[in-house]
């Protein structure tokens, strides 16, 4: 489950500064699913043994996190 946190962040990427509620059109959700996916499946690979937690360094951070970052 993604944190209600994280889901403002992801939705706040794609408001139009309008003040209205946010929202997500249908391509703006699989394109945010796309990004979650991805970030979890690179999470998984550093916390091998399952706990929701993972040990890495900063350059090892900023390689899991900027491809996603530039792509989108």
């Amino acid at each position: 489950m993604v944190p209600p946190s994280v889901l403002e962040v992801l939705i706040s990427r794609y408001t139009d500064g309008s003040g209205r509620r946010p929202e997500l059109c249908f391509d703006s959700f699989v394109e945010c699913g796309m990004v979650v996916k991805g970030l979890t499946e690179k999470f998984k690979e550093k916390d091998m043994s399952y706990t929701g937690s993972a040990k890495l360094n900063y350059d090892e951070f900023m390689s899991m996190i900027l491809p996603f970052i530039v792509s989108y």
